[in-house]
């Protein structure tokens, strides 16, 4: 647990990350934590490790990422909001921000996340480009796509779905609590919902729905897939550009200052 005498500031951020390198801080690349590190620095005077609910890959976006850092300095929540975005560049907005309990950590106390991946059905894009969207121009089986998807709600291993060289999957089994595909005219949007998720396993669920739309596979081939618990039964990982990170949620006053309701966070990998 941090210093209890310091201040925890948790932030809300919006940004489109078509021109970031993901969140996470690389050398030498453009990142989300790297320029809201650096907006605070500018306002405090100090350096930061932000920590953030998730860290979305290069190219994804976020309408609700949340993060959070500590401070010996107290600036009205407010007024920390004011000075950052005035700070942060065009691609990055601050939406909130707020002085939660010291045992709050943006990553470890999520109890659940919502993405919405958005498929625009179009071959080329417009001179008028959408960024974040997936352009598609091949006719698909919406009903198919949706019948699939049934196969993988609720708690399962998806390590069919998760694909990550650098490191073993230790936490496979997760949860999907919603996986809904809706269409509006040349817009599909496919909303998952869950408690945790493994490295690329949204966009590689979206691949593999893609399939099935297409007739490459049937809707019930998504179960053995499932099953198979096996990367290279599943479908391709989708473009990030897609991707959208749109709420992670927190059990409600757990974590605010005075309620006394602060038990501590699981340290399990999201």
């Amino acid at each position: 647990m941090e210093d209890e005498t310091r201040h925890n500031y948790k932030l809300t951020l919006r940004y489109d990350g078509t021109n970031f390198r993901g969140w996470q801080a690389q050398p030498n690349e453009r990142t989300v934590q790297e320029t809201v590190e650096e907006a605070l620095w500018r306002t405090f005077g100090e350096t930061f490790r932000v920590y953030a609910s998730g860290r979305t890959d290069s190219g994804v976006h976020a309408l609700g990422q949340v993060a959070n850092f500590y401070s010996a300095k107290k600036i009205a929540p407010e007024e920390l909001l004011d000075r950052l975005n005035a700070l942060l560049p065009d691609d990055v907005q601050a939406l909130d921000v707020e002085l939660v309990a010291p045992d709050f950590h943006a990553r470890y106390c999520a109890v659940q996340k919502t993405y919405r991946y958005t498929i625009l059905r179009r071959k080329k894009p417009r001179c008028n480009r959408r960024t974040d969207v997936c352009y598609y121009g091949g006719p698909l089986d919406i009903e198919k796509m949706r019948r699939a998807a049934s196969f993988l709600v609720g708690t399962h291993d998806f390590s069919s779905f998760g694909t990550n060289p650098r490191h073993p999957v230790v936490h496979k089994v997760k949860t999907l609590s919603k996986l809904d595909i809706e269409e509006e005219d040349d817009y599909i949007c496919i909303t998952v919902q869950g408690s945790g998720f493994l490295y690329k396993m949204v966009r590689s669920i979206v691949g593999t729905l893609l399939w099935v739309g297409t007739g490459r596979i049937a809707p019930e081939d998504m179960e053995d897939i499932l099953g198979a618990c096996d990367r290279t039964m599943a479908g391709p990982v989708a473009p990030a550009s897609g991707l959208c990170l749109v709420r992670v949620a927190y059990m409600e006053g757990r974590f605010d200052i005075g309620t006394g309701k602060r038990g501590k966070c699981s340290r399990k990998a999201f």
